[in-house]
Protein backbone atom coordinates (compact mmCIF):
# COMPACT_ATOMS: atom_id res chain seq x y z
CA UNK A 1 0.00 0.00 0.00
CA UNK A 2 2.82 2.43 0.85
CA UNK A 3 4.64 1.85 -2.45
CA UNK A 4 1.43 2.42 -4.38
CA UNK A 5 0.85 5.76 -2.66
CA UNK A 6 4.44 6.88 -3.21
CA UNK A 7 4.15 6.00 -6.90
CA UNK A 8 0.95 8.05 -7.15
CA UNK A 9 2.69 11.05 -5.58
CA UNK A 10 5.72 10.62 -7.84
CA UNK A 11 3.43 10.84 -10.83
CA UNK A 12 2.02 14.12 -9.52
CA UNK A 13 5.49 15.49 -8.76
CA UNK A 14 6.50 14.81 -12.36
CA UNK A 15 3.29 16.08 -13.94
CA UNK A 16 3.53 19.35 -11.99
CA UNK A 17 7.15 19.86 -13.02
CA UNK A 18 8.68 19.66 -9.56
CA UNK A 19 12.19 18.51 -8.72
CA UNK A 20 11.29 17.60 -5.15
CA UNK A 21 8.28 17.62 -2.84
CA UNK A 22 8.61 18.45 0.86
CA UNK A 23 5.98 16.74 3.03
CA UNK A 24 5.60 17.93 6.64
CA UNK A 25 1.97 17.42 7.66
CA UNK A 26 1.79 14.40 10.01
CA UNK A 27 -1.39 13.27 8.23
CA UNK A 28 0.34 13.33 4.84
CA UNK A 29 3.48 11.64 6.17
CA UNK A 30 1.36 8.88 7.67
CA UNK A 31 -0.63 8.59 4.43
CA UNK A 32 2.51 8.02 2.38
CA UNK A 33 4.45 5.82 4.80
CA UNK A 34 1.91 4.19 7.11
CA UNK A 35 3.92 5.51 10.06
CA UNK A 36 1.76 6.21 13.14
CA UNK A 37 2.55 9.23 15.33
CA UNK A 38 4.63 10.80 12.59
CA UNK A 39 4.86 14.29 14.08
CA UNK A 40 8.33 15.72 13.54
CA UNK A 41 9.12 13.55 10.53
CA UNK A 42 9.72 15.33 7.22
CA UNK A 43 9.64 13.51 3.87
CA UNK A 44 11.49 14.53 0.74
CA UNK A 45 10.16 12.93 -2.44
CA UNK A 46 12.42 13.48 -5.46
CA UNK A 47 11.26 13.31 -9.04
CA UNK A 48 13.77 10.49 -9.71
CA UNK A 49 12.03 8.26 -7.15
CA UNK A 50 14.22 8.78 -4.09
CA UNK A 51 12.41 9.20 -0.77
CA UNK A 52 14.16 10.50 2.34
CA UNK A 53 12.64 10.62 5.82
CA UNK A 54 14.16 13.01 8.34
CA UNK A 55 12.96 11.92 11.75
CA UNK A 56 13.64 12.91 15.37
CA UNK A 57 16.55 10.86 16.72
CA UNK A 58 14.51 9.13 19.43
CA UNK A 59 12.10 7.87 16.74
CA UNK A 60 14.85 6.61 14.44
CA UNK A 61 14.57 2.89 15.23
CA UNK A 62 10.78 2.92 15.23
CA UNK A 63 10.74 4.57 11.82
CA UNK A 64 13.37 2.26 10.30
CA UNK A 65 11.47 -0.78 11.61
CA UNK A 66 8.10 0.51 10.36
CA UNK A 67 8.86 2.10 6.98
CA UNK A 68 10.50 0.14 4.18
CA UNK A 69 11.94 1.39 0.92
CA UNK A 70 12.70 4.82 2.38
CA UNK A 71 16.07 6.20 3.51
CA UNK A 72 15.87 7.40 7.12
CA UNK A 73 18.19 10.00 8.66
CA UNK A 74 17.83 11.03 12.32
CA UNK A 75 18.11 14.62 13.47
CA UNK A 76 18.27 16.29 16.86
CA UNK A 77 17.73 19.83 18.08
CA UNK A 78 19.86 19.21 21.16
CA UNK A 79 23.10 17.41 21.98
CA UNK A 80 23.02 13.60 21.97
CA UNK A 81 26.59 12.48 22.69
CA UNK A 82 27.54 8.96 21.63
CA UNK A 83 24.37 8.50 19.58
CA UNK A 84 25.17 5.41 17.53
CA UNK A 85 23.78 6.76 14.24
CA UNK A 86 25.12 9.86 12.49
CA UNK A 87 22.84 12.78 13.22
CA UNK A 88 21.98 15.56 10.79
CA UNK A 89 20.87 19.11 11.44
CA UNK A 90 17.20 19.90 12.08
CA UNK A 91 15.08 19.98 8.89
CA UNK A 92 14.81 23.78 8.69
CA UNK A 93 18.60 24.03 8.21
CA UNK A 94 19.40 20.64 6.71
CA UNK A 95 16.80 20.54 3.93
CA UNK A 96 17.77 23.91 2.34
CA UNK A 97 21.45 22.96 2.31
CA UNK A 98 20.71 19.52 0.88
CA UNK A 99 18.50 20.85 -1.91
CA UNK A 100 20.95 23.61 -2.76
CA UNK A 101 23.79 21.08 -3.06
CA UNK A 102 21.70 19.18 -5.62
CA UNK A 103 20.91 22.24 -7.69
CA UNK A 104 17.18 21.95 -7.06
CA UNK A 105 15.05 24.86 -8.27
CA UNK A 106 11.44 23.61 -8.47
CA UNK A 107 10.14 22.75 -5.01
CA UNK A 108 6.66 21.93 -3.81
CA UNK A 109 5.44 21.66 -0.22
CA UNK A 110 2.31 20.57 1.58
CA UNK A 111 2.96 23.48 3.97
CA UNK A 112 4.65 26.31 2.05
CA UNK A 113 4.41 28.64 5.07
CA UNK A 114 6.36 26.40 7.43
CA UNK A 115 9.81 27.22 8.74
CA UNK A 116 11.34 24.51 6.55
CA UNK A 117 9.71 25.77 3.36
CA UNK A 118 10.48 29.40 4.19
CA UNK A 119 14.17 28.58 4.62
CA UNK A 120 14.16 26.52 1.41
CA UNK A 121 12.70 29.44 -0.53
CA UNK A 122 15.14 31.92 0.98
CA UNK A 123 18.22 29.73 0.50
CA UNK A 124 17.39 28.70 -3.07
CA UNK A 125 15.93 32.04 -4.06
CA UNK A 126 12.75 30.41 -5.37
CA UNK A 127 9.07 30.40 -4.58
CA UNK A 128 8.00 27.14 -2.94
CA UNK A 129 4.81 25.94 -4.62
CA UNK A 130 1.78 25.09 -2.52
CA UNK A 131 1.10 21.40 -3.11
CA UNK A 132 -1.40 20.95 -0.28
CA UNK A 133 -4.53 20.92 -2.45
CA UNK A 134 -2.97 18.43 -4.87
CA UNK A 135 -2.30 16.01 -2.01
CA UNK A 136 -5.76 16.63 -0.55
CA UNK A 137 -7.38 15.69 -3.86
CA UNK A 138 -5.23 12.56 -4.05
CA UNK A 139 -6.16 11.50 -0.52
CA UNK A 140 -9.86 12.18 -1.09
CA UNK A 141 -10.13 9.07 -3.27
CA UNK A 142 -9.74 6.14 -0.89
CA UNK A 143 -8.07 2.88 -1.84
CA UNK A 144 -9.70 -0.46 -0.95
CA UNK A 145 -7.18 -0.83 1.88
CA UNK A 146 -8.11 2.55 3.30
CA UNK A 147 -11.82 1.75 3.12
CA UNK A 148 -11.21 -1.46 5.06
CA UNK A 149 -9.35 0.44 7.79
CA UNK A 150 -12.27 2.88 8.05
CA UNK A 151 -14.73 -0.04 8.31
CA UNK A 152 -12.65 -1.58 11.09
CA UNK A 153 -12.57 1.72 12.98
CA UNK A 154 -16.36 1.91 12.70
CA UNK A 155 -16.84 -1.72 13.78
CA UNK A 156 -14.81 -1.08 16.94
CA UNK A 157 -16.91 2.00 17.71
CA UNK A 158 -20.25 0.30 17.12
CA UNK A 159 -19.32 -2.62 19.34
CA UNK A 160 -18.12 -0.34 22.13
CA UNK A 161 -21.30 1.75 22.10
CA UNK A 162 -23.54 -1.33 22.07
CA UNK A 163 -21.68 -2.79 25.05
CA UNK A 164 -21.96 0.44 27.06
CA UNK A 165 -25.64 1.19 26.40
CA UNK A 166 -26.58 -1.14 29.24
CA UNK A 167 -24.51 1.00 31.60
CA UNK A 168 -26.46 4.16 30.78
CA UNK A 169 -28.87 4.32 33.70
CA UNK A 170 -30.29 6.73 36.23
CA UNK A 171 -27.62 7.92 38.65
CA UNK A 172 -24.69 7.41 36.28
CA UNK A 173 -22.68 10.48 35.31
CA UNK A 174 -21.82 11.62 31.82
CA UNK A 175 -18.12 11.32 32.66
CA UNK A 176 -18.54 7.69 33.77
CA UNK A 177 -20.31 6.73 30.54
CA UNK A 178 -17.63 8.48 28.48
CA UNK A 179 -14.88 6.65 30.36
CA UNK A 180 -16.59 3.31 29.82
CA UNK A 181 -17.07 3.75 26.07
CA UNK A 182 -13.50 5.01 25.61
CA UNK A 183 -12.22 2.00 27.55
CA UNK A 184 -14.24 -0.32 25.32
CA UNK A 185 -12.98 1.40 22.18
CA UNK A 186 -9.36 0.88 23.18
CA UNK A 187 -9.98 -2.63 24.49
CA UNK A 188 -11.60 -3.42 21.15
CA UNK A 189 -8.36 -2.82 19.28
CA UNK A 190 -8.40 0.88 18.42
CA UNK A 191 -5.17 2.85 18.53
CA UNK A 192 -6.99 5.70 20.25
CA UNK A 193 -9.89 8.09 19.91
CA UNK A 194 -10.77 9.94 16.72
CA UNK A 195 -11.79 13.04 18.70
CA UNK A 196 -12.81 14.12 22.18
CA UNK A 197 -15.83 12.05 23.16
CA UNK A 198 -19.24 13.58 23.85
CA UNK A 199 -21.72 12.18 26.36
CA UNK A 200 -24.50 14.71 26.99
CA UNK A 201 -27.62 14.11 29.08
CA UNK A 202 -30.81 16.05 29.70
CA UNK A 203 -30.55 19.70 28.68
CA UNK A 204 -26.89 19.18 27.74
CA UNK A 205 -28.02 16.91 24.90
CA UNK A 206 -29.44 19.96 23.09
CA UNK A 207 -25.88 21.15 22.39
CA UNK A 208 -24.53 19.75 19.10
CA UNK A 209 -21.02 19.76 20.56
CA UNK A 210 -21.42 19.42 24.30
CA UNK A 211 -18.57 18.83 26.70
CA UNK A 212 -18.57 15.91 29.10
CA UNK A 213 -19.48 16.94 32.65
CA UNK A 214 -20.17 15.33 36.02
CA UNK A 215 -23.90 15.77 35.49
CA UNK A 216 -25.93 12.87 36.88
CA UNK A 217 -28.31 11.26 34.39
CA UNK A 218 -31.94 11.48 35.48
CA UNK A 219 -35.06 9.46 34.72
CA UNK A 220 -36.75 10.10 31.38
CA UNK A 221 -33.77 12.00 29.98
CA UNK A 222 -32.15 11.69 26.56
CA UNK A 223 -28.46 10.84 26.51
CA UNK A 224 -26.43 11.59 23.38
CA UNK A 225 -23.22 9.62 22.82
CA UNK A 226 -20.91 10.89 20.08
CA UNK A 227 -17.66 8.94 19.88
CA UNK A 228 -15.14 7.63 17.36
CA UNK A 229 -12.20 5.26 17.12
CA UNK A 230 -8.85 5.77 15.41
CA UNK A 231 -7.46 2.64 13.76
CA UNK A 232 -4.09 2.97 12.00
CA UNK A 233 -4.83 6.68 11.67
CA UNK A 234 -8.24 6.16 10.03
CA UNK A 235 -11.24 7.34 11.96
CA UNK A 236 -14.91 6.69 12.61
CA UNK A 237 -17.64 8.95 13.99
CA UNK A 238 -20.81 7.52 15.52
CA UNK A 239 -23.65 9.36 17.25
CA UNK A 240 -26.54 7.70 19.09
CA UNK A 241 -29.22 9.20 21.33
CA UNK A 242 -30.93 6.91 23.85
CA UNK A 243 -33.63 7.45 26.46
CA UNK A 244 -33.31 6.45 30.09
CA UNK A 245 -36.58 5.21 31.52
CA UNK A 246 -39.94 6.50 30.34
CA UNK A 247 -39.57 9.57 28.15
CA UNK A 248 -41.82 12.61 28.70
CA UNK A 249 -44.08 13.62 25.79
CA UNK A 250 -41.88 16.60 24.93
CA UNK A 251 -38.84 14.36 24.57
CA UNK A 252 -40.79 11.87 22.44
CA UNK A 253 -41.91 14.68 20.11
CA UNK A 254 -38.30 15.87 19.73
Amino acid sequence: MVLLKVRRVLGLVESHGLDVLVVESPANVTYLTGLPRSSGTVLLVWRDGRVLALTPALDYWRVTDSVKGVEVRPYATYSLPDFEVALVEPPHTYVPKLLKSEGVSRVGSDNPYSRVSAEVGRTLGVEVRDFSEVLAELRAVKTPDELELMRRALAVTERAVEEVLGEVRVGTTERAVAALVEYRIKLGGADGLAFESIVASGSNSSYPHATVTDRVIGSGEPVTIDVGARFREYCSDLTRTVLVGSAPAEVRRA
